[in-house]
């Protein structure tokens, strides 16, 4: 467990380096400016830009840091956890079924997502009992499926790699083999969880590195894993939008500091306590919306590749840095 943790330290740290960045940079100016000192400053001769050099400077360096953990040690790391994850899939498979929440089995086949109200552990058959199932499956060129119980039991095989759902009572499924919804009083449902690693490896562009995404980019791409084997460009847009995310995240250090700073000096009309409320508010709102748009363009790049989300998802970046750029200039 300790090793899945690490594995997952990497990933964390490219999005709490820029959160923290930008929460850092709007407070401590706002407590500067708060002093006059902002203003002690301008009357000594010293320009907003020249105050605000060093800490662009520092996120910078950060940036440098995150196009690291973005290109090289998140998706090697990445790697890593997925094959611990693979390596005790025994163990892992007993926990699948959390109650309260939909999860999904590693699987070959199909992708499922499971859901259980409750389950019960019986020592006596080795099974779990559950109660309101919900199993949602998805094979490639068929709809997705939807079945529904209210009782059943789930066995896990002796080496971990399968699960069997023996569901009873009245079973919904929706659709059935002929189109229509059908009502069963019993159906077992066996999910293999045997996926080697290798397998799964070529299956997520997050696990390739920089490099490795550039080197699909300027070679054939075609049928690569999940990505559709519709033709060369369609699957090289997949690893454009999975490189200029990386990159653009990374920039967010730079962004988020050319916000926070003009931001935190900045005079508004109000009582200091409303003050502050109305930039922490607005700083959020910002950031918040530029998280929202590069994950919006994931979905763009499924459905609408003729748009060029790659180039898209230069557009939070761009309007952050000109946003921060134009706070400056009036606070200069």
């Amino acid at each position: 467990m300790i090793l899945v943790f690490l594995a997952a330290i990497p990933k964390a740290l490219t999005i709490a380096i820029p959160l923290a960045v930008a929460v850092t940079s709007l407070l401590v100016f706002e407590r500067v400016s708060g002093d006059m000192e902002v203003t002690a400053m301008k009357a000594c001769g010293v320009s907003m830009w020249q105050i605000a050099s060093r800490p662009l400077m520092f996120a910078v360096l950060l940036t440098s840091l995150c196009l690291y953990l973005e290109m090289d040690l998140g998706p090697a790391c990445h790697n890593m956890w997925r094959n611990i994850v693979h390596k005790y899939s025994k163990e892992l498979a007993r926990v699948l079924w959390e109650p309260g929440k939909f999860v999904r089995p590693p699987t070959k086949d199909a992708s499922y997502w499971v859901y259980v109200e409750s389950s019960e552990h019986d020592e006596t058959t080795d099974e779990h009992r559950v109660k309101n199932i919900i199993i949602y499956v998805r094979r490639r060129g068929e709809p997705e499926r939807e079945i529904r119980a209210a009782a059943g039991t789930v066995q896990v095989s002796s080496d971990g790699s399968s699960l069997t759902f023996r569901l009873r009572g009245d079973v919904r499924i929706d659709p059935a083999a002929d189109g229509a919804v059908a009502h069963l009083s019993s159906v077992e449902i066996p999910i293999d969880t045997s996926k080697g690693p290798d397998e799964r490896r070529s299956t997520s562009v997050t696990e390739l590195s920089g490099a490795e995404l550039i080197s699909r980019l300027l070679g054939p791409a075609k049928g690569y894993g999940e990505i559709p084997e519709d033709g060369n460009k369609a699957a090289k847009m997949v690893f454009a939008v999975e490189l200029n995310q990386r990159i653009v995240r990374s920039l967010t250090c730079i962004a988020f500091a050319l916000l926070g700073i003009p931001l935190g000096t900045m005079t508004l009309r109000f009582s200091q306590t409303i003050g502050k409320v109305v930039r922490m508010l607005t700083f959020f709102v910002i950031v918040f919306a530029f998280y929202v748009a590069i994950v919006l363009v994931d979905r763009l790049a499924e459905t609408r590749p003729e748009f060029r989300p790659d180039l898209i998802v230069w557009a939070p970046v761009i309007v952050s840095m000109g946003l921060g750029v134009l706070f400056l200039w009036r606070t200069r």
